[in-house]
């Protein structure tokens, strides 16, 4: 099973920082379409820094542009830093959306909102004698198995009765969906979508057991060869079903808050129920975001701006406060979702489902 990077490189890079609050970290999201951007930001970035923070900005990206121009990728995120000798990159299915960004902790938001909208899943693609499983992550698709039967197809005259040949032909058929259904199961419990054409598809359905059948979430019918229409259509089916969940999470938080029960809306409540580890789910709006402020060394993070830590005295960031908090989210465990949907400005934009009170 291929592991869903992006889930699991989110959380690693969310616990990256610099201690001193110093802008030490590039984040690069290129989806390889307009060779000048790179140029375009570096010289905006360069025109910002000064002493360490400009030399380790240049040997940072003189490190990214060496790996893009000797492997030649594109849709892909890097995360590195020259002081604390870390590079890392991502790869993605879908266009990241082009950015370059120097702070003191890697920019984790476009790969955890792509992270969020590209959940893995299984895809079978089957007939009455063959099956193909994938595994879709937003970053890969492998196959995991490929299983084919003889099935007999047609009736000779003069042998078996029509009766006991259909007998025979559905016993086959039906221990071929066995073997499939006994490699779904080695699999994680990922959503699943059945694919393929004819009836196949139809006579699998019947004959999976209800643990499978929770975790199927749509049937497409695509041609065995068709393999683009499939993972196109694949991949909007489980966007319409993020879509539900996403409305059923926002549902909840309406429901906790009437009732004064396990939630909280707005960016001071919900950061401190981060602050104590109560967040169960965090909701965020899509593309909001809010300036603040973060002391790495106090790890507090503010709204606003000012010129030191109140707390330390030591030297400040200024940053998307959203962006800490999605950090923060991953750091303690939290699930993330970003919510396309008006319903969050009535929340301040942010809210969370709790584990306790």
């Amino acid at each position: 099973m291929a592991e869903d990077t992006c889930d699991k490189d989110v959380g690693e890079l969310a616990a990256i920082y610099d201690k001193e609050s110093k802008n030490t970290f590039v984040s690069l999201y290129y989806d390889g379409q307009d060779p000048k951007f790179i140029g375009r930001r570096k010289k905006a970035i360069r025109h910002m820094l000064t002493g360490e923070e400009l030399k380790n900005f240049d040997n940072t990206i003189d490190q990214i542009t060496e790996y893009l121009t000797k492997n030649r990728v594109y849709n892909i995120a890097v995360f590195a830093s020259h002081k604390h000798d870390f590079f890392k990159n991502v790869s993605f299915m879908v266009h990241p959306p082009n950015t370059l960004v120097a702070d003191s902790s890697p920019y984790i938001r476009p790969l955890a909102e792509i992270a969020d909208n590209y959940k893995p899943f299984i895809l079978l693609l089957l007939n009455h004698n063959q099956a193909k499983i994938y595994t879709v992550t937003c970053g890969a698709i492998v196959q995991e198995e490929e299983l084919s039967k003889e099935i007999m197809n047609k009736h000779k005259k003069g042998g078996w009765s029509q009766a006991r040949f259909q007998r025979l032909r559905q016993g086959s058929i039906h221990a071929f969906f066995v073997e499939v259904i006994e490699e779904l199961e080695k699999l994680p419990p990922d959503s699943f979508i059945i694919s393929g054409p004819g009836q196949a598809k139809h006579d699998f359905k019947k004959v999976l057991p209800s643990h499978l059948a929770q975790r199927l979430v749509g049937m497409l019918d695509v041609d065995f060869q068709d393999h683009l229409t499939l993972f196109r259509d694949s991949q909007e089916v489980i966007r319409e079903q993020e879509n539900k969940i996403h409305e059923d999470l926002v549902a909840q938080v309406k429901k906790e808050v009437l009732t004064d029960g396990l939630a909280v809306y707005g960016i001071e409540e919900t950061k401190q129920a981060l602050i104590n580890g109560q967040v169960e789910v965090l909701l965020v709006e899509h593309e909001f975001r809010k300036r603040g402020w973060i002391c790495e060394h106090c790890q507090i993070i503010e709204m606003g701006s000012a010129k030191k830590c109140y707390n330390c005295g030591g030297s400040i960031s200024s940053v998307d406060v959203i962006e800490e908090l999605v950090e923060m989210a991953h750091r303690m465990g939290s699930r993330v979702d970003f919510i396309h949907s008006e319903e969050m400005e009535k929340y301040g934009h942010i809210a969370a489902l709790l584990r306790y009170k």
